[in-house]
Formats: structure tokens, sequence, C-alpha cells
């Protein structure tokens, strides 16, 4: 049992570091810009202290594995978005396909397919209608895409919960720290993130038949 914590911990560590470099390595040839450096760190704690929690909860192998990927995939969403306000097509597809594997695995993908393409369509709407009203993005078709992605990860009552703390947590950063350029993109896949990360601590919101 010991040997599989440490195993599950090593591959936690492992698919971070990963992400991590991909993140730079995309953000150095796409943009030539740097990842930022505590911001990475913050994610590897993040996804370590989720998987020991989920150890210690007693989440199956299986749930682990998927646990890994996903955090895998937020790590490298977070890093690129925050740096470049830009979320790349195939990591946000990659977590969507990902969120349908592991909704395969639980029996309820279906249900988490219509729910991702309800938030889809909706946020698509929203998107070009306030677009056509304001003449610029407030909300990018990269963050569609991910929000549909964590419809496919999370429970149908938990993610407008994790889409309501994620407006909260950015419109918390705009106030206490106003841009002078009001047009100035502000990368809103971190805090659906971290929003995710949160309710993976919670038991019931996303590995709900783990254990």
């Amino acid at each position: 049992m010991f040997l599989i914590i440490l195993l599950v911990i090593s591959a936690t560590l492992t698919i971070q570091l990963l992400a991590i470099r991909l993140a730079g390595h995309y953000l150095m040839q796409v943009h030539t810009l740097r990842r930022p450096r505590h911001l990475s760190l913050l994610c590897a704690v993040l996804a370590l202290t989720a998987t020991i929690t989920h150890i210690i909860r007693g989440t199956d192998i299986t749930g682990l594995c998927f646990l890994l990927l996903m955090a895998g995939c937020m790590t490298l969403m977070t890093l690129t978005d925050a740096a470049s306000c830009r979320l790349p097509r195939p990591f946000t597809l990659t977590f969507l396909m990902l969120g349908v594997a592991f909704r395969l695995w639980l029996g309820d993908a279906a249900i988490a397919l219509a729910c991702a393409l309800f938030w889809f369509l909706l946020l698509s709407l929203l998107r070009r209608y306030t677009s056509y009203r304001k003449g610029v993005e407030t909300l990018g078709l990269g963050d569609v895409f991910l929000i549909a992605g964590v419809a496919m990860w999370s429970s149908a009552n938990s993610t407008p919960w994790i889409i309501g703390i994620a407006a909260t947590g950015t419109m918390v950063c705009m106030s206490l720290f106003p841009r002078s350029n009001t047009r100035a993109a502000i990368p809103f896949g971190p805090f659906i993130c971290a929003s995710l990360y949160i309710f993976t601590f919670f038991p019931g919101a996303i590995f709900h038949t783990g254990g």
C-alpha cells in the first residue's frame, strides 16, 4: 500500500513537471514569453494536495489516475492563459476528451455530455451578445471550451458554483488590481481552474463514485 501511495505521488509530480515544461515551451515558441514561476509552484502544490486528499479519502487507483491527468491539464492551461491570455484549442480539447473518458468510467457520460453542451451553447451565445453590444470580446472561445470541459468533469450541481466562484474571483482581482487600459484582456482560465481545484476537495463534487 505504501508503495502504491509513493508511486501515485511520484506520478503526480512527474505529470506536473511535464505540464510546466510543456507550458514553458509553448509560451516561448509561440509568444516568446516565460511561464510564471510562482504560479507553476502553486499549481504543483495544489495538485499534490488534491492527490494526497483523495488517497486519504480512499479514491480508487483509476480515479486517482484521472485526477492526475485533470490536474496536469489544469496546470498547463493555467500557466499558458495567465501568461498569454490564450487557451490553445489542443489543450482545452484534451481536457474535454479526458472528461468524456472520466464520465464513461463513472457511467454517466450522457448526462455529462448534455450538461457540457448546454454550457457551451449558453456561453457561446453570451459571448456573441457581449461582443456585439460592447464591441470587445469579454469571454474568449478558449474559455467556452474550458467551461464545457469543466461541465464534463464536475457534477451538474457543482458546475454553476465553479463558474460563479471563478467569476467572483475575477471581479475581486479586477477591483484590487485595476488596469489603466480597460480593454486589456484578463485571463479567466486560471480562475476557472482554481475554482475546479477547490471542488476536488469536496466529496461528491467530482469523484462521487470513488472509493
